[in-house]
């Protein structure tokens, strides 16, 4: 029984030293190659808590703290920031090659036009505000033009009664 015990001990942590673990910090729409596979992060969450990345055309959101496995790549956010964000990378299998499917080509593809489809709405939007609220003249200008006739007026009742 304590054979077995220690068997199964040492398998575990011949298991856990195989596995290579780094922290990388990785930038908006910037991909990187980790084991064999194409790490892209394509989203960052508004309140900065979560992340969309891409792993060889494979979609993915993660919440800062979490972790997910993409083909034997286990993925967790550390710390994010606006352009970028901390992720912490385990993966045993390094000595994996790219190949034809260790692409985000079709991520990338996805997120151009959905950015280019969030750039026409907000055009739209200006252009319908434009429309709508056609621009009056300010009331500056015609205190100011009253103002002034007002001060004519007076200065040359001022200079008539000098005269006099």
């Amino acid at each position: 029984m304590k054979k077995t015990l220690l068997l199964i001990m040492l398998l575990i942590g011949a298991l856990i030293v195989q596995a290579k673990t780094i922290e990388q910090e990785v930038r908006y729409l910037d991909s990187y190659e980790i084991a064999g596979n194409n790490l892209t992060l394509i989203g960052i969450g508004n309140d900065k808590k979560s992340i969309v990345i891409c792993v060889n055309n494979e979609r993915s959101i993660i919440e800062r703290g979490n972790e997910i496995e993409i083909s034997n790549l286990k993925i967790e956010p550390l710390t994010i920031y606006d352009l970028s964000a901390k992720l912490k990378l385990i993966y045993s299998d390094e000595d994996r090659e790219c190949d034809e499917s260790c692409s985000n080509t079709a991520c990338l593809g996805s997120v151009a036009e959905e950015i280019e489809e969030v750039q026409a709405e907000e055009i739209e939007e200006v252009q319908a505000e434009e429309i709508e609220e056609p621009r009056q003249p300010s009331n500056f200008t015609s205190i100011s033009l009253g103002l002034m006739i007002l001060a004519v007026v007076l200065l040359i009742i001022f200079f008539s009664k000098k005269k006099r």
